[in-house]
This record gives structure tokens, sequence and C-alpha cells, in this order.
């Protein structure tokens, strides 16, 4: 049997989408909340927290709850016991039959011989650390025989995600010395003047549309700090900063509940996505990397006023 190609894969799941001409982070993936190992409970970070809701779109999985067949046996096991089922009364709730993983990975770090330096004193080269992803088979909660679960889904009103969600967006441009301005027909972020610009709450037609574009254009403001090429309008570099745009306020919109409507200027940036994604199957990774720093990097201020 060929050895999976991992990268090819989650590439492969993301040209499928946007040749439909529906991205992915559109579509009602969002509203599940933040994805989670089964057996923890811990979230996934990192890239994982991208990957795993665009697989869950392309799959139209309806449950943020993942684990590996191991975590999904014990939950098999413990369903049985919560149920009285014991002996020959059991039944198997756990990975159905048929059923193909999704690769999830870490960065993890090791020390090896520096071949490429002068051999030390006591005859051995000097260490050097090197990082390699180590990939992770999970399965979502919808390809088991686990019933579903209420809090698959989030229950915080969107009144109240409005609210959580302009009070880290307020603390984040204070502290970063962003300034706001409301008015006129564009929404946009101005590196020259470290200003983002947003129409007045009468303008938009949703609570949902207007939280959209206030992630989306928070998400650009970052920019400057992680020093991403910016372009310019119809180039490359353009088209990746609005790809990373649209993915970070997709998670952002999801961490507070908020459904992901769709904005009609994505159409614009899809043929240069299919493009870059074509031609090179590690491009996902690199760019969901930037997207998840720059989450953090917002969300921080969500974490500091829960310690208040």
């Amino acid at each position: 049997m060929p050895k999976r190609d991992y990268e090819q894969e989650l590439t492969q799941h993301l040209i499928t989408e946007l040749e439909s001409g529906c991205p992915p982070w559109e579509r009602g993936w969002v509203i599940l909340g933040r994805h989670y190992n089964i057996d923890s409970g811990n979230e996934y970070s990192g890239n994982n927290q991208f990957i795993l809701p665009l697989i869950a779109a392309s799959q139209s999985y309806d449950s943020n709850q993942w684990g590996t067949y191991k975590n999904w046996s014990d939950a098999s096991a413990q369903h049985n016991k919560a149920l009285g089922q014991i002996g020959e009364n059991t039944e198997w709730y756990g990975v159905k039959s048929g059923e193909t993983s999704s690769m999830v990975f870490f960065w993890n770090t090791k020390e090896v011989p520096d071949k490429d330096q002068p051999k030390q004193a006591d005859g051995t080269y000097p260490l050097k650390r090197i990082f390699w992803k180590k990939w992770w088979a999970v399965f979502n909660r919808d390809q088991t025989g686990m019933p579903p679960l209420e809090h698959d889904h989030p229950d915080i009103p969107i009144t109240e995600s409005e609210e959580a969600m302009l009070s880290v967006i307020y603390k984040y441009c204070e502290d970063n010395d962003i300034r706001i301005k409301r008015g006129g027909d564009s929404a946009f972020y101005s590196p020259s003047r470290n200003l983002i610009n947003m129409p007045k709450d009468s303008r938009f037609t949703s609570v949902e549309e207007r939280m959209n574009t206030w992630a989306h254009e928070v998400i650009h403001s970052t920019g400057p700090h992680f020093k991403r090429k910016m372009g310019v309008f119809g180039d490359r570099e353009y088209a990746q900063e609005e790809l990373i745009a649209e993915m970070g306020a997709a998670l952002i919109c999801a961490q507070f509940g908020v459904d992901y409507t769709s904005r009609n200027n994505l159409t614009a940036y899809i043929g240069s996505w299919l493009k870059a994604l074509k031609g090179d199957k590690n491009y996902i990774v690199k760019v969901s990397g930037d997207t998840g720093k720059a989450v953090r990097r917002v969300m921080e201020y969500a974490e500091s006023e829960e310690e208040e």
C-alpha cells in the first residue's frame, strides 16, 4: 500500500471546496466552536485549529469532537457502562467499519549531531536542534456509533458574543495603538496609519456580517507585527493576505459562537488561491500557520479578560 501524503490530502480538501465556489469557512462549521479531543477535553491548537474545521466542512461532519481509534474505543466502553450494558449485551460505539482517519500534526524538536560543524575536543559533533512533524490519525464523532451531544454546538447567544468579541477587539487595539475610525463605505486596515476603518453599525445587514468584518480587519492589523507582506491589489501576496484574514476571521468568529456568513469579496481571490494550492502542497500548511499566529495574538486579550 502506498504511503499516504498527508499534506496533499489536506490541500486536496481545500482545492475541492474552492473549486465548488464555496470556501469552507463560509459554511456552518464555524458555529461548532473550537474543535477538541474527546479523551483529554483539550482544544486542538496551532495549524490543527484550522485543519479540523476544514475537514469537518468538506466531509459535512456536525461534531467538533475528535479522537484516535483508541480514544473512541475507550469512549465506547464508557458509554456501555453508563447504559448498564455488560458482557454479551455490550455494543460497539467506536469508529465505524470502513471509516478513513484524518490527520493532525504537532511540531516536535530534538537534538542531533551537527556534522556541518567541526568536531569538539571529545571527538563528538556539537548538537543542533531540529524540528519535525509528528502525525496523528483521528476520527470525528460522526464517524463513530456514539450519539450526538448537545455541547457539540455553542449555546452563546449572538448578542453576548458580539459584546464579548468587541471587548477583546477594543482591548487589543488600545494596547497596540491601533486607531479605530467609523464611517464611510469601506472597511479596511491601513498599515501606514495603523488604523482600522469600519462603516457605521447601521450600514451592515446583520450582526454576523458586522462581526465578520471586525475580525477580518483585526487579523489584517496583525500583519506588521509578524512582518507579513501585505501586497497590492491583484498580486499573489495580496491574495495570500486575504486568505489569512478570511481564515482568521472564521476562527475568531467560531470562538465566539458567531455564524460565519458569506462575504461577497471572496470570489476575486479564489483563482489565486487555487493556483497557489495546486503549485505547492505545503502552501496551506504555511498559510494556516500564519493564520494561527494572528488569531492567537488577538485572542490573548480574551485570556486576559478571564484572568481579571
